[in-house]
């Protein structure tokens, strides 16, 4: 979300940039944004310049609401594990997106 609230107006994150930020295929972060989006913390629209494209705006939902309880729930799981653990973790996590993307 810090990704996509960071970016600037006039140069919106599109799912494209936001897979590559994450470092994951577009075909993973498409569940993401689908969820992102059912659970009103983002919007889809069209991409002003590329009409084949989309863009990735916060909604004014989650710019102005706390953090809600699932976010709080990860934040402290995260929180049980070093630095170095979760570079672990993140780098199984990586491998496992991965290897399911390669999966015919």
């Amino acid at each position: 979300m810090r990704f996509i609230a960071d970016a600037p107006a006039d140069a919106p994150v599109t799912p494209g940039d936001l897979a590559a930020h994450l470092s994951v295929s577009t075909a993973a972060i498409t569940s993401v944004i689908r969820r992102l989006q059912e659970r009103g913390q983002i919007v889809v629209a069209p991409h002003p310049a590329d009409a084949r494209s989309k863009v990735l705006r916060p909604s004014l939902r989650d710019i102005n609401s706390p953090v809600d309880d699932l976010t709080r729930r990860v934040e402290a799981i995260g929180e049980e594990f070093t630095p170095e653990q979760t570079a672990v973790i993140t780098r199984f996590l990586r491998r496992l997106t991965e290897e399911i993307d390669d999966l015919p």
